[in-house]
C-alpha cells in the first residue's frame, strides 16, 4: 500500500488553494496524498462543486484512486495509478464553480506529460474569489510562459453566478518541464491591456467602462489598448481585467460587478488594484506571485521575482511546497517595501 503524504488543509489562509495545489504535486510526483481539516478555514468547510471537480480532473489525467473525496468531506485520499497521461479531456463543474481555478490545476501536470493535450471546462469564467478568463488568459499564461510552460486559451461563451455555463478552451503543449525564471521588472512605466466584459447588458455600460479606463489610465501609461467584450451567456454580469506589462514585469486586477454599483466604480477599484503593482517596483502583482510558485518548485534551480507584498496565500503555498517537495523558498521584505520570492526547484525526475 502507497505510503500516504499528510497535508492539513487548515494550513495557511486554509482554502481550496491548498486542496487544488496538493493534487496538482500528487499527479506530477505520482506520489500519494491524504489532504484533511479540507477547506477548514472557510465558512462552508470541506470540498465544494468546484473543488470536487477539480479534484476528480486530475484523477483523471493519472487514474488516481480517491477515497472520501465527495461533496461536504472534510479529509479524502489521492492515490495516483500511472503518469499523468496527455489527451483530449472534457471537464463539467455542473456549478457556476470556476473554470480558471480547475484550468490551473490541471495544466501543469499536463505540461509535464509526454504530449500535448487539449481541454474543455464548463462552469463560470467570471466568479468571485477566482481570477477571470481574460486574467488567466493574458497574465497568467504568460507568466508560465517565462518558465517555458506554453498554453492558450480561448472562450467561446462565459459565465457568471449563479448560472455559469461559460467555456473555456485550452491547449497545453506536452513534455515542458518548467525552467528556472528571474523575473526583473527594468522600467516603471507599463503599457496597459483592459477588457470590459459584459453579458446581457445594455451595450453603454462597456462603454462608459471604456472611457472611464481611458481617463484614468492618461498620462499613466505609455501605451493603451482596451477591449469591449460582449460574448453568448446564459448568464448576467460585468467584470473588468486590467494587464499591465513592462521590461521583466507583469502583472493585472480584476473585479466582479455588482448589483447597485455603478460601472465607473467598478473600473476605478480595479484600476486602484492595478496600481498596488504598477506604483511599486515589482515584477509581478501580489496575486500572480502565488500562483507562480508551483511552477517554480518543479523547475531545476533557482527562480526569483518581487511583489509587492506577501500575502497569506503566497506563504500558504511556499509552506505546502516546503512540505511535500522538500523545497527550499524564502520571501524577504526588501528596504523598498515590496517582498523577494526565492523558490530552488528541482524535476520530479
Amino acid at each position: 500500500m502507497a505510503v500516504l503524504l499528510e497535508v492539513d488543509g487548515a494550513w495557511g489562509e486554509g482554502g481550496g488553494q491548498i486542496v487544488r495545489t496538493a493534487v496538482s504535486i500528487a499527479a506530477i510526483t505520482g506520489r500519494a496524498i491524504r489532504v484533511a481539516n479540507v477547506r477548514a478555514g472557510r465558512s462552508r468547510p470541506g470540498l465544494q462543486p468546484q473543488h470536487l471537480a477539480a479534484v476528480k480532473a486530475t484523477a483523471r489525467l493519472c487514474g488516481a484512486e480517491l477515497l472520501g473525496a465527495e461533496r461536504g468531506s472534510e479529509c479524502f485520499e489521492f492515490n495516483p495509478g500511472h503518469p499523468v497521461e496527455p489527451g483530449h479531456y472534457h471537464f463539467e463543474i455542473g456549478t457556476a464553480g470556476s473554470a480558471v481555478l480547475l484550468a490551473q490545476t490541471v495544466l501543469l501536470p499536463l505540461a509535464m506529460s509526454a504530449g500535448e493535450s487539449t481541454v474543455v471546462i464548463r462552469g463560470g469564467t467570471h466568479v468571485p474569489f477566482a481570477p477571470t478568463i481574460e486574467y488567466f488568459s493574458e497574465c497568467y499564461l504568460p507568466a508560465l510562459a517565462r518558465f517555458g510552460v506554453n498554453a492558450r486559451a480561448v472562450w467561446p461563451s462565459i459565465g457568471f453566478i449563479p448560472e455559469g455555463g461559460g467555456e473555456l478552451h485550452l491547449r497545453v503543449g506536452g513534455g515542458e518541464f518548467p525552467t528556472p525564471v528571474e523575473l526583473k521588472r527594468i522600467e516603471p512605466e507599463f503599457k496597459l491591456a483592459a477588457y470590459a466584459t459584459c453579458a446581457n447588458l445594455p451595450r453603454h455600460v462597456t462603454d462608459r467602462a471604456i472611457a472611464r479606463i481611458e481617463q484614468l489610465a492618461k498620462d499613466r501609461c505609455r501605451f493603451l489598448a482596451t477591449a469591449a467584450v460582449d460574448l453568448p451567456s446564459p448568464s448576467t454580469g460585468a467584470a473588468i481585467t486590467l494587464v499591465g506589462r513592462t521590461e521583466g514585469g507583469l502583472g493585472g486586477a480584476c473585479a466582479l460587478g455588482r448589483r447597485g454599483l455603478p460601472v465607473e466604480r467598478l473600473v476605478k477599484e480595479t484600476w486602484d488594484e492595478l496600481l498596488l503593482w504598477g506604483e511599486s517596483a515589482a515584477a509581478v502583482d501580489r496575486k500572480l506571485s502565488d500562483q507562480l510558485v508551483l511552477p517554480a518548485g518543479f523547475a531545476s534551480g533557482l527562480s526569483t521575482w518581487t511583489t509587492p507584498t506577501a500575502t497569506r496565500h503566497l506563504h500558504t503555498v511556499t509552506e505546502l511546497l516546503k512540505r511535500l517537495l522538500d523545497a527550499r523558498i524564502e520571501v524577504e521584505e526588501l528596504p523598498n517595501g515590496t517582498s523577494q520570492v526565492r523558490v530552488w526547484g528541482s524535476s520530479p525526475g
